[in-house]
């Protein structure tokens, strides 16, 4: 156990109390060109802000009070700690707690500070959210906070995804150079009649006729762009070329002694049918995303359906078209790259050397273990990657709270509706690896707690509430 990293001491205790308050009381951010004080100009509107971290402050307070801790009504328990008739949940600002073999915290990894952000006037809350992380990003630099911290908020999330959707933009050339280059050398056969280089660059360039057409239409149309969309042209490429070896791959299935007419038959025949139902598949799962009340998902999901959209049309129209023109060439001896010469026609089988690529393929394969972690997202100079890191680690590693939302709240003057709910909370907390009813945080209990002194007087009840 390292005592350096241990947050439970007096000392490191009263500075995280004091940068709590300082946030709450002193610090001012910057809206709109004017500098106004956080706690008292913008926390009011919202009830939840002026109570940021609370329980963390009881916690502190009461963990080095001598006469709080001697009183029978308040246990420092983890995860609940009964304070007076209140429960407080200990793991919603405690992480890489250990307890001694009584049962008492000794030690705390990591101290999780939560703000709740409002509206100030005209400005949105993910506008103040910015200003508040710009204030905030500044105090932790200074003495007030003499330890290694990290600042999350949605805010900095979205800016961290658009900075690297900004830096996935240069790979795209590079993406489309190495994508050729593999498509290219997959359509040489050994024989310069029956390859098709030319088809295979072509069938890249179909794939960015879709991407452009699929970019067109949708911003005709008014969408708007998002940096997310970014990735579409990677997925779409990446569609686009498996369509393109579907297609090759049931042109050299058939027999080249039948004429190009029948090939181009038989290859459509079986091709045709395989890149419809891949697409339509495509298209409908993106479709469906599509409708997602989140804009971001929404946008992008368009993007990548209407694109496959595009793909499959060209590639049953122009691709088909290109491959028909191949055909003829091929039938007619001449060079799959110098078109006016003729060659001799020949067939090179390197039976060896595929069942070595198709073993170590497979081998590669078994050794991949998928690990898409929220760190992975981020670019690596991300100042998120810390926090993502502590997260992965200790916050969502050590458990999750989940936050559920009832639309169209029932009427609580109806014992019947408290009643409904109440049960709905029950069949929550009954969930498999839930916690119980020491996890819950819910004010109808304590509302019903507090309800039962006042049955038969309604009117002191309210003048009291």
């Amino acid at each position: 156990m390292d005592d350096e990293k241990n947050l439970l001491n007096k000392e490191k205790c009263h500075l995280i109390r004091n940068l709590n308050k300082y946030v709450l009381e002193n610090m001012t951010i910057v809206i709109d060109g004017v500098e106004v004080n956080f706690g008292s100009d913008v926390c009011p509107s919202l009830k939840q802000c002026t109570l940021s971290n609370t329980i963390a402050d009881i916690f502190f307070d009461t963990f080095w009070n001598s006469r709080l801790r001697a009183d029978p009504r308040i246990k420092i328990e983890y995860p609940i700690m009964t304070f007076f008739e209140n429960k407080m949940f200990l793991p919603t600002h405690l992480y890489g707690v250990r307890l001694d073999g009584k049962n008492e915290i000794k030690y705390v990894e990591m101290v999780h500070l939560i703000y709740q952000i409002p509206s100030y006037n005209n400005t949105s809350s993910d506008d103040v959210s910015v200003a508040f992380s710009n204030a905030l990003r500044d105090v932790l630099g200074t003495p007030l906070a003499p330890f290694r911290t990290s600042i999350f908020s949605h805010s900095i999330l979205k800016e961290e995804m658009q900075k690297n959707a900004t830096y996935t933009i240069p790979f795209i050339s590079l993406t489309i150079l190495l994508l050729v280059s593999f498509t290219v050398g997959s359509c040489m056969t050994g024989d310069w009649i029956t390859s098709k280089p030319i088809e295979a660059m072509i069938g890249v360039l179909t794939s960015t006729m879709a991407i452009i057409s699929a970019g067109g239409v949708l911003f005709a149309l008014g969408e708007p762009f998002i940096y997310q969309v970014t990735v579409m042209p990677f997925i779409a490429l990446a569609i686009g070329v498996d369509d393109v070896y579907v297609m090759l791959g049931a042109w050299q299935d058939t027999r080249r002694t039948l004429s190009p007419e029948k090939r181009m038959a038989l290859a459509l025949e079986e091709a045709g049918s395989a890149i419809s139902v891949t697409s339509i598949t495509s298209i409908l799962s993106f479709g469906i995303g599509s409708f997602s009340s989140t804009p971001a998902i929404s946008i992008f999901c368009k993007f990548i359906m209407v694109a496959v959209a595009f793909d499959w049309f060209y590639q049953l129209t122009f691709f088909a078209a290109v491959m028909v023109l191949g055909a003829r060439r091929e039938a007619a001896g001449y060079h799959c790259i110098f078109v006016w010469k003729r060659c001799e026609k020949s067939e090179i089988e390197k039976v060896i050397v595929y069942i070595c690529y198709i073993f170590m393929a497979f081998y590669g394969c078994a050794q991949l273990e998928p690990n898409l972690t929220p760190s992975r997202l981020v670019v690596d100079d991300s100042p998120l990657l810390h926090y993502l890191h502590l997260a992965e680690n200790r916050i969502w590693a050590e458990g999750l709270i989940g936050r559920v939302y009832i639309d169209k709240a029932p009427d609580f003057k109806d014992p019947h509706q408290i009643e409904r709910v109440l049960n709905l909370v029950h069949d929550l907390e009954s969930t498999p690896y839930s916690m119980g009813p020491n996890s819950t945080s819910f004010w109808l209990k304590d509302f019903n707690n507090y309800r039962q002194y006042f049955v038969d007087d309604n009117e002191r009840y309210h003048m009291c509430v």
